[in-house]
């Protein structure tokens, strides 16, 4: 990377990028990872797992939002 560019963690692209990710660490933490406990405990019991939806959705959305994240470093607008 070029030295003359001035890139701090303050320039647009490099925040939301940041963002981004923070916020596709905190929903994986905090909602598929409990889902996924669930949902195990549940097959374990012999029991249908009804999370599979919620389950996909969220995950579905980390992805996105981890691909937003890439294309935002690889293109840096």
């Amino acid at each position: 990377m070029d030295p003359d560019e001035n890139l701090t963690y303050g320039t647009p692209w490099v925040l939301a990028s940041i963002i981004l990710y923070t916020a596709a660490v905190s929903i994986t933490l905090s909602a598929v990872a409990p889902l996924l406990k669930r949902a195990g405990a549940r097959l374990v019991a012999g029991t249908p797992a009804v999370e599979y939806g919620r389950i996909a959705a969220l995950s579905g959305l980390v992805a996105v939002l981890l691909v937003a994240v890439t294309v935002l470093m690889v293109w840096r607008p």
